[in-house]
C-alpha cells in the first residue's frame, strides 16, 4: 500500500513490514506499561493497513481505541487527544534510542490520527535532546470537585505542552517531587512542573510552579483564584492550560531559557548547540546573534541533522541575514527559500517554513502569497507567542497593520516575557498610523544593543514627529553608525521591507 506525506507519496510500503514494525514498537520499553498507548497505537494502524485511515477522527479512535460511548464529546473531553500526544512522545522516544536502527518507522503526525509510515532515507541517528519539561500530577485538597479538576487540568496542560515544538514534555506523573527530579535530571530534562489545586468555600485556588531539574530551585511560580462553576464549561480550564503552555513551551519562553542557562562546557550535541544558538537569536535579534546561530545551524546541517525543525531555522537566519543586509542578499534570500521549502516537503504542517516563506514573499513584494503563508501560520499555531508575532509581522509588512499589530498584541498576552524587539513592528504600525506618541512608547520598549537598527530607527523617526530634533539627531547618529545606507533612503529602505503607499514613503522617508 502507498501512505500520503505532506511532501508527496513515498516508494510503496509492505503492510507486513509495517506490521513488523508495530510489533517491534508495542514490545518495546516505551510502550510496555502502557496498555492504553500500545492500544491505541495498534487500532490506528491497523485500521490504516485496513484502508479506513480516512475515517479516523476523534469521535471514531475514542470509541473503538479507547472504549467511550457513543455520546463522546472531543469539545469537553481531551482524552483522545491526550494520548495521541502520549503516543507521539513515546514514538518519538523509541525512535530515538532502541528504535534508532529501525528501516521503517511509525509517525503520527501532529492534527492528525492517522499515521504515517516513513522508511529511513539516511543512516539513523539518535534524535538529540531539545529543552524539556517533565510534568508531575496535580496534587488536590479540600472540598470536591478537586481532584477531579486537578486530573482534568494536568491532562489538558501537557496536551497543549505537547503541541509546542520547542521542547520536550515528558509526564504527566504521579511520581513523588524527589522522585520525578531525578528520573529528570537522569533524562536530561532541564525543569520540572508541579502544581496544587484546593477547593474550600466554593473557591478553587490553583497554585503552580516550574522547578529547574538539577537544584530543585523555583524558578516561576503563579497562584490563581477562580469560580469552580468557571471551570466547569471547559473553556476556562482550556484557556488556562494554553497560557500557562505559552509561557513555559515558547521558543523565548521559561522552559527553553532555563536550558540556556545551563553550562554548555564540553557539551558535544550539535543538534542541541544549533537550537539554543537560534533560540539566543530570537530572544535577542541582533546581527551578532544571527552570525553565531549560522555557524552552529550549518555545522548541524552538515554533520546529517537536516530534520524540518533545523531546515526551518536556517531558512529564518537566510531571511534575517537578508533584512540585515549580513552577505549577499539575493543569495540569502533564494537560500532562505529553499531551505523553508526542503523543510515543508518533509513536514507539511512546519509552521515555522511558512513563516520564513511569508516574510520571504514580503521582502519580495509578493504581498498575497504572504498574507496566505501567514494566516496558515496562525492557523496551525495559534497559541504559540513566537510564531503568532512572526505570523503577525509578515501581516504588517503586507499592508494589513491591524491583524498583525493583534496577533503580535496576543502573542504578548499570551506570553509578556516575549523578547523586547517584539515591539518593532507595533512601533511602526504607529508611525503609519501618525500616532507619534504611542510609536514612541513602542519603541522605547526595543533593545539598545549594539547592533539592533530598529530601536534607534523607530525612536529617531518619533521623536522627530513629535518635534524633538536634539534628541531625533542623537538617534540618527546611532543608525548612522550600524547602516549608513539606511538613512541615505529611509523611504525607500522602508518600502523595501513593507507596503506603504507613496505618500506613507514620502512622509515617513523624510523624519530623519
Amino acid at each position: 500500500m502507498r501512505q500520503s506525506t505532506p511532501g508527496g507519496e513515498p516508494p510503496p510500503v509492505d503492510p507486513a513490514e509495517v506490521v513488523a514494525a508495530l510489533e517491534r514498537v508495542l514490545v518495546s520499553r516505551q510502550f510496555k506499561r502502557g496498555s492504553r498507548s500500545r492500544g491505541f497505537l495498534a487500532y490506528v494502524v491497523t485500521e490504516t493497513l485496513a484502508g479506513r485511515g480516512e475515517r479516523l477522527s476523534e469521535r471514531t479512535v475514542a470509541r473503538g481505541a479507547m472504549g467511550r460511548g457513543g455520546d463522546f464529546d472531543g469539545r469537553d473531553d481531551a482524552s483522545v487527544r491526550v494520548q495521541a500526544g502520549r503516543v507521539r512522545s513515546a514514538l518519538e522516544e523509541y525512535y530515538g534510542a532502541e528504535g534508532a536502527e529501525d528501516a521503517l518507522r511509525i509517525v503520527l503526525p501532529r492534527g492528525t490520527y492517522v499515521p504515517v509510515f516513513k522508511r529511513q532515507q539516511t543512516q539513523p541517528r539518535a534524535v538529540a535532546r531539545v529543552p524539556g519539561v517533565a510534568v508531575m500530577s496535580l496534587t488536590s485538597s479540600g472540598d470536591e470537585p478537586a481532584g477531579p479538576f486537578a486530573r482534568s487540568l494536568s491532562e489538558t496542560l501537557v496536551q497543549h505542552l505537547a503541541a509546542q515544538p520547542d521542547i520536550r514534555v515528558v509526564g504527566p506523573t504521579a511520581a513523588a517531587h524527589a522522585d520525578i527530579l531525578d528520573a529528570a535530571r537522569r533524562g536530561g530534562v532541564s525543569s520540572v512542573f508541579s502544581g496544587h489545586v484546593a477547593v474550600r468555600d466554593g473557591r478553587l485556588r490553583l497554585t503552580v510552579r516550574l522547578h529547574d531539574a538539577r537544584t530543585g530551585q523555583v524558578l516561576w511560580t503563579t497562584d490563581d483564584v477562580v469560580d469552580p462553576a468557571d471551570l466547569a464549561t471547559f473553556e476556562t480550564e482550556e484557556r488556562w492550560s494554553r497560557e500557562i503552555a505559552s509561557k513555559l513551551g515558547d521558543a523565548t519562553g521559561l522552559v527553553v531559557r532555563q536550558e540556556m542557562r545551563r553550562d554548555r562546557s564540553g557539551d558535544t550535541e550539535p543538534e542541541l548547540a544549533a537550537r539554543l544558538a537560534f533560540y539566543s537569536y530570537v530572544d535577542r535579534g541582533t546581527a551578532s546573534s544571527i552570525t553565531e546561530a549560522v555557524v552552529l545551524l550549518d555545522a548541524a546541517l552538515d554533520s546529517g541533522h537536516r530534520s524540518p525543525a533545523l531546515l526551518a531555522m536556517r531558512a529564518a537566519l537566510a531571511n534575517a541575514s537578508y533584512i540585515y543586509g549580513i552577505g549577499d542578499k539575493d543569495a540569502e534570500l533564494d537560500r532562505a527559500e529553499a531551505l523553508a521549502r526542503e523543510a515543508l516537503a518533509l513536514d507539511g504542517s512546519n509552521v515555522h517554513a511558512h513563516l520564513v516563506l511569508g516574510s520571504a514573499a514580503r521582502d519580495r513584494g509578493q504581498w498575497q502569497v504572504a498574507i496566505e503563508h501567514a494566516d496558515t501560520a496562525s492557523r496551525l499555531a495559534p497559541f504559540h507567542p513566537s510564531y503568532l508575532v512572526g505570523a503577525g509581522i509578515t501581516l504588517s509588512g503586507a499592508g494589513e497593520w491591524q491583524r498583525g499589530s493583534s496577533l503580535i498584541r496576543e502573542a504578548h498576552r499570551l506570553h509578556p516575557g516575549l523578547s523586547g524587539h517584539t515591539h518593532a513592528w507595533l512601533a511602526m504600525a504607529h508611525l503609519v498610523e501618525e500616532d507619534y506618541p504611542r510609536a514612541l512608547s513602542e519603541a522605547s520598549l526595543l533593545p539598545a544593543e549594539d547592533g539592533y537598527l530598529w530601536g534607534p530607527l523607530y525612536r529617531g523617526m518619533a521623536l522627530s514627529a513629535l518635534g524633538y530634533a536634539e534628541q531625533s539627531r542623537a538617534e540618527a547618529e546611532r543608525v548612522r553608525a550600524m547602516r549608513p545606507e539606511v538613512l541615505e533612503d529611509l523611504g525607500g529602505y522602508l518600502s523595501g521591507r513593507m507596503r506603504l503607499t507613496p505618500q506613507e514613503r514620502a512622509r515617513l522617508g523624510g523624519l530623519l
